[in-house]
C-alpha cells in the first residue's frame, strides 16, 4: 500500500471520527475548508463505519491518530497541551525517540524484567504503574466528550 491510499484512509477515518461530533461545533471549531479537505480526499472504496459505544482507538491508523493530533493542537488544545504537543513533536523528529517499533520492543523488554521481578520474593511488595501515553490521553478526552453529548 503507498502513501497516498494509506493517507486517503487515515482521511476516511478522520471524517467517519469527526460524523460522531456535534457538527455545529465541529465547524465552529475546525474551519470549514480543512474539513472540507478532509472529506475530498477521504478513500471512497474504504469504509469504516464507527459508533459511540463501538469506537475502539486501536481500530485507528497511524496516520488517522497524527491528523487528529493535529487538529486537536491546532483547534481544541490550550497553551499548555499545545507546549506538551511540541515537544512530542520536536523528540520524535530530532530523536526518533517515539517511533513505534522502539516503543515496542521497550514494552516488551520492560514487561519480561517485571515479569522476572515478581517472580522473585523480595520484590513481592513492589507495585508496577504505568503511564499513559499523550495520544492515549487525548483519545480518552475526546471519548468523554461524546459521552456527555447524548
Amino acid at each position: 500500500m503507498d502513501d497516498n491510499q494509506k493517507m486517503q484512509i487515515a482521511y476516511k477515518q478522520v471524517s467517519q471520527f469527526l460524523k460522531l461530533y456535534n457538527q455545529d461545533l465541529l465547524k465552529l471549531i475546525i474551519p470549514e475548508d480543512i474539513l472540507d479537505f478532509i472529506n475530498k480526499n477521504a478513500a471512497n472504496d474504504y469504509e469504516y463505519n464507527i459508533t459511540p459505544k463501538t469506537f475502539d482507538p486501536n481500530t485507528l491508523t497511524e496516520e488517522a491518530l497524527a491528523i487528529l493530533l493535529l487538529l486537536f493542537r491546532d483547534y481544541g488544545a490550550d497553551e499548555r497541551q499545545k507546549d506538551i504537543i511540541n515537544i512530542f513533536e520536536k523528540k520524535s523528529v530530532n530523536n526518533n525517540v517515539y517511533n513505534y517499533n522502539n516503543l515496542l520492543k521497550k514494552r516488551n523488554n520492560l514487561s519480561s524484567t517485571i515479569d522476572e521481578s515478581n517472580m522473585s520474593a523480595e520484590n513481592n511488595a513492589l507495585v508496577v504503574y504505568e503511564k499513559k501515553g499523550l495520544i492515549y490521553n487525548i483519545l480518552q478526552k475526546i471519548k468523554r466528550i461524546f459521552k456527555r453529548e447524548r
